[in-house]
């Protein structure tokens, strides 16, 4: 019974120092920051790439962007084009990386989001549920602005 007792407890201070080293890991931006208009394919369970005209401008488009994903710029800058956001799942607060490349033109502006989870195998959907939370958010904002 004892054994069990102290079983337990190395599982609990495992199973807390692994939350505090996902809460406290540092961020690589020369990995994590990438374009995504660069991404070829997506081939893991635990990322999501999608791209969209939205009407509006990239000022609005921006500013609904940085509501909606509500995370901490890790590296660029939307103003010019394209930036990366550590998002945190709520519960423990995994980080997913989240990059978006805004692309004026003359029918709207292309917005192109890949989102990926750092750790893990599957992100049980996660990150493709953002991003087309994200989308939907665009869409009736730029519906808004008419």
């Amino acid at each position: 019974m004892r054994w069990l007792l102290v079983l337990l407890i190395v599982l609990v201070i495992a199973a807390i120092a692994g939350v505090i080293y996902v809460r406290t890991a540092a961020h690589d931006p020369a990995r994590w920051h990438i374009d995504p208009a660069t991404v070829t394919e997506v081939n893991t369970d635990n990322e999501f790439l999608d791209n969209r005209i939205i009407a509006g401008s990239p000022d609005a488009i921006a500013s609904t962007l940085l509501s909606e994903l509500d995370g901490e710029v890790l590296a660029g800058d939307l103003a010019k084009e394209w930036s990366t956001f550590v998002v945190r799942t709520p519960l423990i607060g995994y980080p997913d990386y989240v990059s978006v490349r805004m692309t004026p033109g003359a029918d709207g502006t292309r917005v192109i989001i890949y989102s990926r989870s750092r750790f893990g195998k599957s992100d049980l959907g996660a990150n493709k549920a953002r991003v087309q939370r994200v989308f939907e958010a665009l869409k009736s904002g730029s519906e808004n602005n008419s």
